[in-house]
C-alpha cells in the first residue's frame, strides 16, 4: 500500500486515518493527509455568534434600566445572561473542537474530509476536483493557507462559507505543496487570489 505524505509536524488521529483508508474505492490510494489549524478555522467561521454577543451590553443595559420599574424583567435579564454566555462560549468551542477532530486527505481520485462528531460518529465527505470548478488558493505569510473549491450553487457569489461538498482545505500548513500535488494529480489546481489573507494564526 502506498503511504500518504503527511503535512509537516502533524499526526493524524488513528481513528480518522483508518476511516479514510476504509473509505477508499478499488484502485484508490491516499497521496496526502493533513489537519486544519483550529484557530484558522475559527477565524474563517461565519461571525453570526460574534454579532449576537456584541449586542449583549446594549440589551443588558436596557433591561437593567427597565428592571427598576418592571421587576419581572430581572428574570428575563438572568435568562439572557445565560443565553449570551452559552452562545459566546459554546459555539466557538464547538467549532474549535470539530477542527481538532477533522482530517483531510487527497487521493488519486478525489479530496476527502473526515470529521468526528460529538456523538463519536465519523462522517466523511468527498469532492472530485474538476477544471470547470471555480476555486481559489489563499497563502499566508508562514506558508500555510486555504484551498477552496466553491459550491456550484454559489460560485457567482463566491461565498466562502458555502462549501458543503468537502471542497475546502482550511489552515493547512503546506498549502503550496498541496497545490502542486493537485496539479500533478488532476492536471489543474487553484491559483493564488493575489492577496495574502490576514496574519497567520
Amino acid at each position: 500500500m502506498i503511504q500518504p505524505r503527511l503535512a509537516p509536524n502533524q499526526q493524524i488521529p488513528a481513528e480518522l486515518y483508518e476511516a479514510l483508508l476504509a473509505h477508499r474505492a478499488a484502485g484508490e490510494h491516499l497521496l496526502w493527509c493533513g489537519q486544519p489549524n483550529p484557530k484558522r478555522v475559527l477565524g474563517q467561521s461565519p461571525p453570526t455568534y460574534l454579532l449576537l454577543v456584541s449586542q449583549f451590553p446594549l440589551v443588558a443595559s436596557h433591561l437593567f434600566t427597565l428592571g427598576s420599574r418592571f421587576p419581572m424583567l430581572v428574570y428575563l435579564f438572568g435568562f439572557l445572561c445565560v443565553l449570551f454566555l452559552t452562545v459566546g462560549i459554546g459555539i466557538p468551542f464547538c467549532i474549535y473542537r470539530e477542527a481538532k477532530h477533522t482530517a483531510y486527505a487527497i487521493s488519486n481520485r478525489r479530496l476527502l474530509t473526515a470529521v468526528r462528531r460529538l456523538n463519536g460518529k465519523i462522517v466523511i465527505t468527498e469532492f472530485a476536483p474538476a477544471p470547470h470548478r471555480k476555486s481559489r488558493l489563499v497563502v499566508l505569510p508562514d506558508g500555510s493557507g486555504d484551498i477552496v473549491y466553491l459550491d456550484p450553487h454559489n460560485e457567482a457569489g463566491g461565498n466562502r462559507y458555502s462549501n458543503p461538498a468537502g471542497g475546502t482545505l482550511t489552515g493547512i500548513p503546506d498549502v503550496r505543496e498541496v497545490e502542486r500535488l493537485l496539479q500533478d494529480t488532476f492536471g489543474h489546481a487553484p491559483r493564488p487570489t493575489g492577496r495574502r489573507s490576514g496574519p497567520s494564526l
